[in-house]
């Protein structure tokens, strides 16, 4: 498959650098352009990835962009002010036109966003994913969180999700089916 992987963790990028990638442009370029012009441009914007083998071939990169002065102050210009899904936002518009652009060249296109509870993952889990993975960890904290999304997300009859626990023990049996099975509860509930 032609996969894009894209870096939407705008305030804490690091997709790129993961995965070997420097680019002249990125994600943040792209949407700062649409909302100035109406138009996308993905030049400059990606590259292949830097993974070895066969499978790396087959990945494009789309970073946040270049993190100096120059991207800091782009960030600051982005509007989040109306990010409820139906409504008309900027970011959300321009973000909707790049992945349409996207679209004919990729099977797959992954959307690495922020964790926690913000606008930008908000706007990728209200209707441009397919399927939401989540991805958290069995402490309250992030329990409670992933509680807040899944109600949010429960309105939705389409919403496909992947829950995905991460840092579980991986040398103690008891410890680790103690916690899967504590956290399956509290998903459930």
């Amino acid at each position: 498959h032609r996969v894009a992987v894209v870096d939407l963790d705008l305030e804490a990028p690091g997709v790129g650098p993961l995965l070997g990638v420097r680019t002249e442009r990125g994600v943040l370029d792209v949407l700062v352009d649409h909302i100035a012009t109406g138009r996308i441009d993905l030049d400059g914007a990606s590259a292949p990835s830097e993974i070895e083998g066969d499978v790396g071939r087959y990945i494009r990169v789309f970073s946040a962009g270049n993190v100096n002065d120059a991207y800091v102050q782009k960030l600051a210009r982005l509007d989040f002010s109306s990010t409820e899904p139906g409504t008309d936002n900027p970011v959300g518009d321009a973000l909707r036109a790049m992945l349409a652009k996207m679209k004919p060249d990729f099977d797959v296109i992954l959307l690495d966003s922020r964790a926690g509870l913000h606008d930008l993952a908000g706007m990728s889990l209200h209707g441009l994913a397919h399927v939401d993975v989540l991805a958290f960890r069995g402490t309250e904290q992030s329990l409670t969180g992933l509680g807040q999304t899944l109600r949010t997300l429960e309105s939705r009859e389409d919403t496909q999700l992947v829950l995905v626990e991460t840092l579980l023990p991986a040398t103690d049996e008891e410890l680790l089916n103690f916690r899967r099975q504590r956290t399956r509860a509290r998903v459930y509930e």
